[in-house]
Formats: C-alpha cells, sequence, structure tokens
C-alpha cells in the first residue's frame, strides 16, 4: 500500500519490474538497491551499491518481509530450485528495516 522496498542481487524479471513500476504510478514509494540489474525501472528510485549486494529481500509497507535464494530472473522461478521466506514477525522485520537503512 505505502512502500516496497528491494535489495536485491541480479534482478532480471521483466514482469515483476514492471508491476513495480505500476505500483509506483499508484503511488507507493518504490526503492531498488541492487547489484545487477537487466530490467528498466522507469522512474523508480535505484541505487547500486559499492560493496557486493547478494541479498533477495523485498520489504513490503516496513511490516512484511521476503527473503530466500532466488534472484528475480525468470529461470530463478519457472526452473531453479529456491526456497523463499515470507513472514511479518515482528524481531525479524525490524532486523531487515535497519538493513535497508544501511544501505542508504
Amino acid at each position: 500500500k505505502h512502500s516496497i522496498d528491494i535489495a536485491m542481487y541480479n534482478f532480471g524479471h521483466k514482469k515483476l519490474a514492471k508491476l513495480l513500476n505500476k505500483a509506483q504510478k499508484r503511488g507507493v514509494a518504490v526503492k531498488v538497491f541492487y547489484d545487477k540489474k537487466d530490467v528498466d525501472f522507469n522512474d523508480i528510485e535505484t541505487k547500486t551499491v559499492d560493496r557486493k549486494l547478494h541479498t533477495k529481500i523485498a520489504m513490503f509497507d516496513k511490516k512484511t518481509v521476503v527473503f530466500g535464494s532466488p534472484n528475480w530472473t525468470k529461470k530463478s522461478f519457472k526452473e531453479n530450485y529456491e526456497v523463499l521466506y515470507i513472514t511479518d514477525d515482528k524481531k525479524i522485520v525490524s532486523k531487515f528495516n535497519k538493513f535497508f537503512k544501511s544501505l542508504d
């Protein structure tokens, strides 16, 4: 509803990028930190980090975090064995919020 923060090593899934662009147009604050990107995020705030960013994390409204092994590429979601964890546990979410603040 309000914000989406992403820290991703390899973001190449064009359909997910389009959905982020649509969310931004609806007024959702979208920010993407990346190490390697293969898609156009249009007007979304992006930042290349200065060190290797091997994370695969998304934070929604600073209340729900999604993290795991998959890079956000079509191949990762269609062909690979991957683990994805979704939680709104306050202790875990707090740690990931601190992590995103450290990237800014």
